[in-house]
């Protein structure tokens, strides 16, 4: 269950969660233990407790399902998201409408909780967008815009390249996607950074960039 979950949330839900462990030992009741399997994640920074029902068990009436999500919550401390697998049961409306998180592995993911969350990272990422670029976003530009030797490169190429630390760069990078700057290809498991030829990447920074260049005279 734990690689299955993994795998959906990150391929199809586009969602990298942390596979945790309890803090404490927990004691379930039988009732509980008997009926459910147990996997805790972090999901964007959130606890979230994913219960699948075991093959030989039932789906239980929304009515107790309500009572044993509140049950596993508190022991777990954590969100209760209920996983479906080969099936979904017919009621899957009705926990939407009961606000009951869920997980059906086939193509559906409902996680009321991550709404705020998300709002939020959307918010950020709004504010960014109206920034100008500085500091280590316009280095790059003005790097690119110079050599034009960082298209295609991975973090780590460019980090190299530039001769800084790989975390700043990737901070940078992020604004820089976030102003249309660059886009990501993926290939395999490495991710490479396209940027457009020198013209277009002017095109696209020369407003954003402080203090930008907007003429060069040669002198002979």
């Amino acid at each position: 269950m734990k690689d299955e979950i993994y795998n959906y949330l990150t391929q199809v839900a586009k969602i990298t969660p942390k596979i945790t462990t309890q803090k404490r030992k927990v004691a379930l009741p039988v009732y509980l233990s008997s009926l459910y399997e147990f996997i805790l994640m972090d999901i964007l920074g959130i606890d979230a407790v994913f219960i699948k029902i075991k093959e030989a068990g039932e789906c239980p009436t929304i009515p107790n399902l309500r009572k044993h999500l509140a049950v596993i919550a508190k022991i777990f401390q954590a969100e209760p998201v209920l996983v479906f697998a080969k099936r979904a049961p017919r009621r899957l409306p009705l926990l939407a409408k009961n606000k009951i998180a869920y997980v059906y592995l086939d193509n559906e993911v409902y996680m009321p909780f991550l709404a705020v969350k998300l709002r939020t990272k959307a918010q950020m990422n709004e504010e960014t967008q109206k920034q100008n670029l500085k500091g280590l976003p316009q280095v790059i530009v003005t790097h690119q815009l110079i050599h034009n030797d960082l298209h295609r490169f991975s973090v780590s190429e460019i980090a190299r390249c530039l001769k800084l630390p790989k975390i700043s760069v990737s901070r940078a990078l992020v604004q820089l996607q976030v102003d249309r700057i660059c886009h990501i290809e993926e290939e395999g498991r490495a991710k490479r950074h396209l940027f457009p030829n020198k013209e277009g990447l002017w095109l696209r920074s020369q407003k954003k960039m402080i203090n930008p260049v907007k003429e060069t005279i040669s002198l002979k």
